[in-house]
């Protein structure tokens, strides 16, 4: 993996061109290398630095946009950048916590709480 000290992705050898910035001067990371991790919402990222600081990685993050839509409340983004010798470390801590909020159960029926009891049918919930 080269890194591409403009925008400060990492980027595939195979390319050889960054395809954030389309620039063609990559080098090897170097320690302490600061790497863009990913950008996301106020709260993922306050969940995403918690687990950072339990497993002592250092981490800068920078404002990104604070967007208003209709009938929500403003939503604030960060960028998240980790030193290039944790980038592999921190990009699996990102992966798991996705992982780990899409995988709580909100409401839906699983394998695991699947009973013959969880269906209604339509005769039944239109009182028939």
């Amino acid at each position: 993996m080269l890194y591409c000290p403009d925008c400060m992705h990492p980027c595939d050898e195979e390319d050889g061109v960054c395809l954030n910035c389309g620039n063609r001067h990559l080098r090897p990371g170097r320690e302490g290398d600061p790497v863009y991790l990913l950008t996301e919402a106020t709260d993922f990222v306050k969940m995403l630095e918690w687990l950072l600081e339990q497993e002592k990685i250092p981490y800068m993050d920078k404002n990104a946009e604070l967007s208003t839509k209709p009938y929500v409340m403003e939503v604030r983004t960060l960028h998240l950048f980790v030193p290039w010798q944790f980038y592999n470390q921190s990009l699996q801590l990102a992966k798991d916590l996705i992982v780990a909020e899409h995988s709580e159960n909100k409401g839906y029926i699983t394998d695991e709480t699947a009973s013959e009891d969880a269906y209604v049918s339509d005769e039944e919930d239109l009182g028939e």
